[in-house]
């Protein structure tokens, strides 16, 4: 999805800045409350990408809880005057 999303606007994916460090199950049968506490610190940056200044999109398939975007976001806005945008396919 990511990639087809690049390509119609020319600009290119960097589909491995953030990692899970925590490979929990599906979050998609879990309790709003549950989902957000057990997704808290799942992602990471990977070193060796600065995105400071830059305007970056965020992916999800699915938006439930607003949990794993969330997460993401806190670890990106460890960037200087990161521009966030997110699309989610479905809610």
């Amino acid at each position: 999805m990511a990639k087809r999303i690049a390509e119609l606007n020319n600009i290119k994916v960097l589909g491995n800045i953030l990692c899970w460090v925590d490979e929990s199950k599906s979050q998609t049968k879990k309790s709003r409350y549950n989902h957000f506490s057990q997704i808290e610190d799942a992602f990471k940056v990977n070193k060796g990408f600065n995105l400071d200044n830059e305007h970056s999109i965020l992916i999800d398939d699915i938006v439930t809880t607003d949990a794993t975007i969330s997460a993401c976001i806190q670890q990106l806005e460890s960037f200087k005057n990161i521009k966030l945008s997110i699309l989610c396919i479905a809610n």
